[in-house]
């Protein structure tokens, strides 16, 4: 027969988040302020960017050859909310996440598939769609 269970098993244990004794980590004050906050900061609508509903890689799974002759590893691949100054919102679908890679990120191309149209007017490229500017550009190395 199975052994008696106790009134309270966690009263003893020590939390592997905060090291306390009495709780554990799926029921620890830290651990949970931590998930809320991460939840706030992607939910949809939040006004934040982030990758979002992506599929995670196995490592070397694939790379990226990027401007420099290197290639970047992608760890995951979904659809990345781009946040801009403006309040308004670029989703990107099928992004290719390489956190090595932080600059040029947005394919021109790809935002001409979604329906964007890109005008290069002195020396800067504007973005719009539906006759409403989401943002411009200077192009640099």
């Amino acid at each position: 027969p199975p052994p008696p269970k106790r009134e309270n098993p966690a009263k003893d244990s020590i939390c592997h988040e905060c090291g306390e004794i009495g709780h554990w980590k799926r029921k620890c004050p830290h651990y949970l302020a931590e998930l809320m906050k991460k939840k706030k900061n992607t939910a949809y609508g939040a006004g934040g960017s982030g990758l979002r509903a992506s599929r995670k890689l196995k490592p070397r799974a694939l790379s990226l050859y990027v401007g420099n002759g290197q290639h970047e590893a992608v760890e995951a691949i979904g659809v990345f909310y781009l946040c801009l100054p403006s309040g308004l919102e670029i989703v990107l679908n099928n992004c290719h996440y390489a956190p090595s890679i932080t600059r040029g990120v947005i394919s021109v191309s790809h935002l001409y598939e979604d329906g964007f149209v890109n005008r290069f007017i002195d020396n800067t490229i504007q973005v719009s769609r539906n006759n409403v500017v989401y943002f411009c550009a200077i192009p640099r190395d």
